[in-house]
């Protein structure tokens, strides 16, 4: 345990560092409240990362702990996660979307959308334990629960039985990585070739509209212009034609990309999140975002807002060949971003972790 004046915090890492898959904004989400957390610990405090791949080992950094390596089965559902947490006997663990059953200790819970009751259409393989029912048994269970934006926090709350008390809202931080980079061209020319394009944010699935992303491109006539996908390309079908994927990036790489394109899109059907849209605006890149979910919220006035559809988006793109547009934005993006840093992160979890072990004392 952590000294009596500390506590012990363990964050559930089963998403970052899988094989043959992106890192989601699931696992750079805990990643960054994992770091946040251990940025703003205070004397006696302990953090801990739940690592389920090897993978994840190379990305703990510095004030945290790693408790064990398992596969996904094991690492988050099976005994060992339990065996882990009776090992640490966290104050408090932080799950996403999801807990295991019968944990041992406390937990919160990061919940980054609903659409596991609003859009059960897009959720993916990965996802589809996320239901009404076992959502709700498992928030029943939860000390308290973490929205990422005040979006999913309505969300949340209009679809599961909470108290609206128990639901803080804490949103993500781009990582340090995520900042304007003039040497970012050359190293992004030499390593794809590429010299004019724009990075679309989102999913491969239907949710992250990508086909009218490539499409709205389309309609510019500018062959110059490359879209590109930080994503690997799509599993089980065929690539979206109009796109290069690129991934898996790593922060360093996708952070290039960010700061050396000409705009970035992020016109999803629905993001809880935003934190793609996030990085870009820290790196100084022009960006559009769709009306949708949590993205108004987060760009503020520090992107363009359209509708997600193939016109709107093309729309937004010939905005931006206005050199004056793409300047405001460029140099309003990182002040926007800077508002969402890791200080702010890790003091409202701390606020929120503190409070709820106070109060279950």
């Amino acid at each position: 345990m952590a000294s009596a004046a500390g506590r012990r915090v363990a964050v559930d890492w089963h998403q970052v560092g899988r094989p043959n898959h992106d890192e989601t904004d699931t696992g750079r989400y805990q990643q960054g409240l994992t770091a946040s957390l251990a940025a703003r610990a205070q004397p006696g405090d302990d953090i801990w990362a739940l690592v389920a791949w090897p993978g994840a080992v190379d990305a703990v950094g510095p004030g945290i702990g790693h408790a064990g390596i398992g596969h996904r089965e094991a690492g988050r559902n099976g005994r060992n996660v339990r065996r882990m947490l009776m090992t640490l006997r966290p104050d408090v663990a932080v799950f996403a979307h999801i807990a295991p059953p019968g944990l041992p200790v406390p937990f919160a819970l990061v919940m980054h959308d609903a659409l596991f009751a609003t859009h059960p259409e897009w959720v993916g393989p990965d996802e589809r334990e996320r239901t009404v029912v076992r959502s709700t048994r498992t928030v029943a269970r939860a000390q308290f629960v973490i929205a990422v934006s005040e979006v999913t926090r309505i969300d949340v709350l209009s679809v599961l039985d909470l108290r609206p008390e128990r639901v803080v809202v804490i949103p993500p931080a781009p990582s340090l990585a995520f900042a304007p980079e003039p040497a970012a061209g050359a190293r992004i020319a030499a390593r794809y070739g590429l010299d004019r394009y724009c990075v679309a944010i989102g999913d491969t699935g239907a949710r992250g509209n990508l086909a009218h992303v490539a499409e709205a491109a389309g309609q510019l006539g500018d062959r110059r212009l490359v879209m590109v996908s930080p994503q690997r390309p799509p599993r089980g079908r065929q690539d979206i034609p109009g796109i290069r994927f690129l991934g898996p990036l790593g922060d360093a790489d996708r952070a290039d990309l960010f700061a050396a394109a000409q705009l970035a899109v992020a016109v999803s059907f629905y993001d809880g999140c935003g934190l793609g849209a996030l990085e870009a605006l820290a790196c100084g890149t022009p960006l559009i975002v769709s009306d949708r979910g949590a993205l108004r919220e987060v760009v503020g006035e520090a992107a363009l807002v359209i509708p997600p559809s193939v016109n709107a988006i093309a729309e937004g793109l010939r905005a931006l060949e206005d050199p004056a547009v793409a300047d405001r934005l460029r140099a309003a993006g990182p002040l926007r971003a800077a508002s969402y840093s890791s200080t702010r992160l890790g003091s409202a979890a701390w606020e929120a972790i503190r409070s709820a072990v106070s109060a279950g004392r």
